[in-house]
């Protein structure tokens, strides 16, 4: 069923080229004629990866983006292949291709059988240069340099080079051809072809970047271009006409590719037609410079004119556009220094990116993350989510975030989600990443005159992401730092709480008392309370536990604890060893020694009643007082101490049985 807006992807390579970003301007102009949405995903180039070149070590990062081409929200899509996949293998290109067999997919500037395409007639615009060179300039001896026979526009060059060589009776030498990388980077190609054909009069190159190789060459060479050797070259890109000498090329107009492209597109998807095989093409004509020779008075006055008049226009748009670019520039440096200011407050970081960009004139944007920031290593095949997060959204201007429980959407639906104004847009999508890390994308709607900022907001909107997920995962780990410090706290005064406790008797042990003593007699010093210090010693212990068992034993020294706790009251009682005790006690008056040791031993003779013991539990115990505002150590206590303990044992019971 027909609708009156389309949703239409294009894949393109970088949108900073010459080619890529024609395509653009074709599409884009169609889009706004029709009144689709056109949303443009610039990827890079297929399995190009310089390990040495830190600038362009993970540009296939943002390669990520095909997988976002492939859902069910998009109605068209058109795949510039032979520009995304130049650095790839004709094998690769197909494993792309047969990636979207199951979406409505145009190709651009390439066919392959079966899919729709929209092309270049290679043919008839190089054809007639050929034949120009051979009829008004009589050169006999032609050769070609152009890109590997994987790429259909090279294939296409390359026939229209022997058919035009065969009609005229020109011999067809396999050394007068050679192949390279479809571009500047054609060096050794051109070399071989110079040094294998020392008769060359003319040479036919697959594009403008080729022939500029080619220049290169024969001026090393001291060979003059035009006179001693003729060159055409193929695309008329803008620095054509401005090479010394100006070079003759067949004009190919890239964005009239990609206005068919999306005319094409949307015509199929009105009539029912997407899966029919269609092919469209785009005429070339063959632009007549001085390198290819000595050009008749007319010709030259003609092409002069031709230039002279694309000049001019060129200069009156150009002050327009230096005004744009210099407020672009600025804009862009103020975004760079905006996005420096970003803080931890989590979630309002987002509409602050987003507010900081109405200053590159964008008025609608989205911002999506992934769930998680996702590891991608260079040669790992990405797999797109189920889901993406909507972070926030620009609308006319104003930044808002959605509801959490509104944020995630379907991966299927993030061109068409309830946020999505409905209105005619452009959008660019552009990918958020570092290094090896993927975090999301943003569509934006920049505008055609600012595309080739698309990468430089990729950086920037890349450092601001990564530093929000910095912030967090510093929140994340100072939260965690906390709670393991009150862990920690809690976990050491259960364990000090365990450590300094006896676990017999549920009193101070050794190591308790002797830490909780110093500041026991520090406050009895503060609030001049009088101190006493005790050390006593269970009578018979191991008589009790030869005759009656180590159960027994232990009930006698837990008693025994639990008579010191009784009788001194606001003291502190610790089991130093197997029967010996201390305590420290403090008293507003100091008691009668004598009461305070019948009490004990009281205390006791009434637990072995009520247990109704078959022996007697009895301790001794030296009772030490300092003398008011006398200092002395904890050590030197325990010596005076236990040296009254020892004149009390000798006073003790025999122990009796019952």
């Amino acid at each position: 069923m027909s609708k009156a807006k389309y949703n239409i992807g294009l894949i393109v390579g970088n949108v900073e080229d010459d080619f890529s970003n024609s395509i653009c301007k074709g599409a884009i102009k169609a889009a706004e004629q029709l009144g689709d949405n056109l949303f443009i995903l610039p990827v890079k180039y297929l399995d190009y990866y310089v390990k040495e070149d830190s600038l362009q070590r993970y540009e296939y990062q943002y390669n990520t983006l095909l997988s976002y081409a492939q859902v069910a929200s998009l109605d068209m899509i058109l795949l510039c292949l032979s520009t995304i996949g130049c650095t790839t293998t004709k094998e690769r290109c197909q494993e792309i291709l047969d990636s979207f067999k199951d979406y409505p997919l145009i190709l651009i500037a390439t066919d392959e059988e079966g899919y729709s395409c929209v092309r270049y007639n290679n043919k008839n615009g190089l054809s007639d240069g050929i034949r120009h060179l051979i009829e008004k300039e009589n050169r006999k001896h032609i050769g070609m340099v152009t890109g590997y026979l994987d790429n259909s526009d090279s294939v296409e060059r390359l026939s229209a080079y022997k058919e035009v060589l065969s009609a005229y009776g020109l011999p067809i030498l396999d050394s007068a051809i050679k192949f390279g990388r479809f571009d500047s980077a054609c060096h050794s190609a051109v070399e071989e072809l110079l040094n294998e054909n020392p008769d060359l009069d003319a040479i036919v190159c697959g594009n403008d970047a080729m022939a500029s190789t080619v220049y290169k060459a024969l001026t090393d060479r001291h060979i003059t271009v035009g006179e001693q050797i003729s060159v055409i070259g193929f695309d008329d890109v803008e620095t054509a006409k401005y090479m010394s000498p100006p070079l003759a090329t067949v004009r190919a107009d890239a964005s009239e590719l990609g206005f068919r492209a999306l005319l094409l597109g949307h015509r199929k998807l009105l009539d029912g037609t997407v899966r029919t095989a269609e092919n469209f093409f785009v005429d070339t004509r063959f632009i007549c410079r001085s390198s290819i020779g000595m050009l008749s008075a007319n010709e030259i006055a003609t092409q002069k004119q031709t230039d002279e008049q694309d000049l001019m226009f060129e200069k009156a748009s150009l002050t327009e556009n230096n005004r744009r670019l210099i407020k672009m520039n600025h804009n862009m440096n103020i975004l760079s220094r905006n996005l420096l200011t970003l803080d931890e407050n989590g979630e309002q970081n987002y509409t602050k990116i987003l507010k900081y960009l109405t200053i590159a004139d964008l008025e609608s944007c989205f911002l999506f993350t992934l769930k998680s920031p996702t590891t991608h290593h260079f040669g790992e095949v990405w797999k797109k989510p189920e889901a993406l997060y909507l972070r926030a959204y620009l609308e006319k201007g104003s930044a808002f975030v959605p509801k959490r429980t509104a944020q995630q959407i379907n991966i299927d639906d993030i061109y068409c989600h309830s946020f999505m104004p409905d209105v005619q847009k452009t959008y660019v999508m552009i990918d958020l990443y570092s290094r090896e890390i993927q975090y999301g994308f943003m569509l934006c709607d920049i505008s055609y005159d600012n595309l080739h900022y698309v990468e430089f907001l990729c950086y920037q909107l890349s450092i601001a992401i990564k530093l929000m997920n910095m912030f967090d995962i510093r929140r994340a780990l100072l939260a965690e730092k906390d709670d393991l410090v009150l862990r920690l706290q809690r976990e050491n005064l259960q364990l000090d709480a365990i450590s300094g406790k006896d676990e017999l008797t549920g009193i101070l042990n050794r190591r308790g008392f002797y830490k909780k003593a110093i500041d026991f007699i520090h406050h009895a010093e503060d609030t001049h309370a009088k101190l006493m210090f005790a050390y006593a010693d269970l009578n018979y212990l191991k008589q009790i536990n030869d005759i009656y068992g180590h159960g027994e034993g232990d009930f006698a020294i837990r008693s025994c604890a639990a008579a010191l706790e009784s009788v001194f009251q606001n003291s502190l009682a610790g089991r130093i060893g197997g029967d010996e005790f201390a305590v420290l006690a403090a008293f507003d008056v100091l008691p009668d020694t004598k009461e305070l040791k019948a009490s004990l031993n009281r205390y006791l003779a009434d637990v072995c009643a009520a247990e109704q013991k078959p022996y007697a539990i009895t301790v001794s115990a030296g009772l030490w007082n300092p003398e008011a505002g006398s200092h002395f150590s904890l050590e030197e206590a325990i010596e005076r101490a236990d040296a009254l303990l020892y004149e009390e044992k000798k006073k003790k019971p025999p122990f009796d049985v019952r």
